[in-house]
């Protein structure tokens, strides 16, 4: 299996970025989170920006809910976490809205964009107000 992901930790802008390509499957959601929660440099605190513009899809609506669950599992004990995701396509849309729902009980602040400047804006706010 080809990595679909690219992690990029924005210490500067405190922000983690994760760019998707291709047909996006839970597993692979699984597997960069893994990566990501193994990295030296992360912290479970900052935001981050999820970016599913070059995907074709991000899964299915039944897939949700156990991913869900593994990542309540994996952030168990976690502060709260600001979540950008940036979307361009129907499907991604409702996937991310039935995500939103279900992030509340994760504390996850989970915001969906279809403009990846508003996104980051958005995700670095708090950044930029604590380090002025």
């Amino acid at each position: 299996m080809d990595k679909k992901y690219l992690i990029t930790i924005r210490k500067d802008l405190g922000l983690i970025e994760i760019r998707f390509c291709g047909r996006l499957e839970v597993g692979e959601m699984i597997a960069c989170l893994t990566e990501l929660y193994g990295m030296e440099d992360f912290d479970p605190t900052i935001p981050t920006i999820y970016d599913f513009r070059d995907c074709l899809a991000i899964g299915y609506r039944m897939e949700v809910v156990p991913f869900v669950k593994w990542l309540e599992d994996l952030r168990s004990g976690l502060g709260k976490k600001k979540i950008g995701v940036i979307v361009d396509s129907f499907n991604q849309k409702f996937l991310v809205k039935v995500f939103i729902e279900l992030a509340k009980g994760l504390n996850l602040e989970v915001e969906m964009f279809e403009d990846p400047k508003k996104c980051m804006s958005w995700a670095v706010t708090d950044f930029k107000i604590k380090n002025h």
